[in-house]
């Protein structure tokens, strides 16, 4: 089964840095979290886009899906 991707935002890419815009309400639905030491994280990835959009974006956010090796 293919799980759809869920897009938590997007991205500039300015000088060396990549700034992101995510959407809080996503955010907060999002049910996968790593607890560790008592602490809650998400991991996000942010993944380059092939060309620039209309708003200079270069970049988009989904949530983390693992990549799972077919044999």
């Amino acid at each position: 089964m293919k799980k759809e991707t869920n897009f938590l935002g997007n991205g500039k890419q300015i000088g060396s840095k990549v700034q992101v815009s995510l959407n809080y309400d996503k955010l907060l639905k999002l049910s996968k979290f790593k607890a560790d030491n008592g602490k809650r994280y998400i991991t996000i990835d942010v993944i380059p886009l092939r060309e620039t959009n209309q708003y200079e974006q270069t970049h988009t956010v989904v949530e983390y899906v693992p990549f799972k090796k077919e044999k």
